[in-house]
C-alpha cells in the first residue's frame, strides 16, 4: 500500500523521494536484494516538496499548496494507522 502511494504519478512529481536516515544494511530477516529493500532501510519516512521563492508569489500559491498537501494524505493516513495498529490503538 505504500509503495502505492509513494508510486502515484502525482505524488512522485511533488515528492520525488524519501530523505532522513537510512540503515547501512538490511533489517534482519530481509534478503539484500529484498525489492522495497530501499523503504525498509529508512530510520524515518519524511518526503520533501521544494519549491522555489517565485512559488510564493503567485497569486494561487495558497490552491497548490493545499493541493500539494492532499496528495500527502494518504501517505500520512497510511503511517498513523500502521503506528497505531503496532500499538494496539486500532
Amino acid at each position: 500500500e505504500l509503495v502505492g502511494i509513494m508510486e502515484e504519478p502525482n505524488f512522485k512529481a511533488t515528492y520525488p523521494t524519501m530523505e532522513g536516515e537510512v540503515l547501512k544494511r538490511m533489517p534482519v530477516g530481509y534478503p539484500s536484494d529484498f525489492k522495497y529493500g530501499e523503504i525498509l532501510r529508512h530510520k524515518d519516512f519524511c518526503v520533501v516538496s521544494n519549491k522555489p521563492d517565485s512559488f510564493f508569489y503567485s497569486s494561487d500559491w495558497i490552491d497548490k499548496a493545499i493541493a500539494d498537501f492532499k496528495l500527502l494524505y494518504p501517505f500520512n493516513r497510511f503511517l498513523n494507522y500502521t503506528v497505531d495498529e503496532f500499538l494496539g490503538r486500532v
